[in-house]
């Protein structure tokens, strides 16, 4: 007896209304294995992708961080043109090309000597400050001694105060400055400028700071004194305090030398 072909459709939609979360399944599991697939097969390609992305990445860093030094590089040069052009001497443009850091020296070699107009004892300055002093001279190279150099000397004042010292390097580095009255009103932060006159250099170029002032502990006695065996001796009637350079010595990379006749007329303040 022939089946109805309304029931039988009713039975294949109700197959498949049974059947359909088994299709679904099925589905999902061929779409699952064709990504596993296509990524499978995409892998290499992606990898070579991601190693390229990661190339360019870093040479635009690199071509970043090499724009941003050349900028840097740039504005320091301009600064030391306007400083150049607006110091009320004559001064010498010079390179740094060797220095030499140990407990008994601290000096710098230039590109410049007495064919460029160096002389022995002309100053070394910075837009910053106070370097040194030209302490020996070849045909094409010149050594500077550097204020932390213990064998540099330099008449000294406190720009505010106008107390007159000596500044004397220091074997660990920085300077002291000494031969100050007792009685004298100090403090940290205090500015040391050079003295003028006589000197090796024109008054009122700043040397560095006033580190500490260590009041009624700086006796030779006094057993929590800062050692430092470069140290100025004390007496009753003078005290050494240290000085902190203004310039930041050991990262040199240009100079100044102020180019003028060392004569008596020349440094009067």
């Amino acid at each position: 007896m022939p089946v109805p072909s309304q029931f039988g459709s009713t039975l294949r939609i109700h197959f498949l209304g049974w059947m359909e979360p088994a299709f679904q399944s099925m589905e999902a599991a061929r779409a699952g294995m064709k990504r596993l697939l296509s990524g499978f097969l995409r892998g290499p390609f992606l990898s070579e992708e991601n190693r390229l992305l990661r190339e360019q990445m870093e040479t635009l860093l690199a071509h970043e961080r090499a724009h941003e030094a050349l900028f840097q590089e740039n504005e320091r040069l301009k600064d030391l043109l306007r400083f150049k052009g607006s110091a009320p001497w004559k001064l010498i443009a010079a390179q740094v090309i060797a220095r030499e850091t140990s407990l008994w020296s601290r000096s710098l070699l230039i590109d410049k000597g007495g064919g460029d107009g160096i002389r022995e004892g002309q100053a070394v300055i910075t837009p910053t400050g106070l370097v040194g002093r030209v302490s020996e001279v070849g045909p094409s190279v010149s050594r500077i001694l550097l204020i932390s150099d213990p064998h540099f000397r330099a008449a000294a004042i406190l720009s505010q105060s106008r107390l007159s010292g000596l500044l004397v390097g220091r074997s660990s580095g920085g300077s002291w400055l000494t031969y100050l009255s007792r009685e004298a009103k100090l403090k940290a932060g205090d500015l040391v400028v050079t003295a003028g006159g006589k000197s090796f250099a024109p008054a009122g170029i700043p040397i560095g700071v006033i580190q500490r002032v260590d009041e009624g502990s700086d006796r030779p006695s006094d057993s929590n004194r800062p050692s430092d065996s470069n140290r100025p001796a004390d007496s009753e009637l003078f005290r050494s305090v240290p000085v902190r350079p203004v310039v930041q010595l050991s990262q040199l990379e240009e100079v100044f030398l102020i180019a003028w006749p060392l004569s008596d007329s020349d440094f009067s303040s």
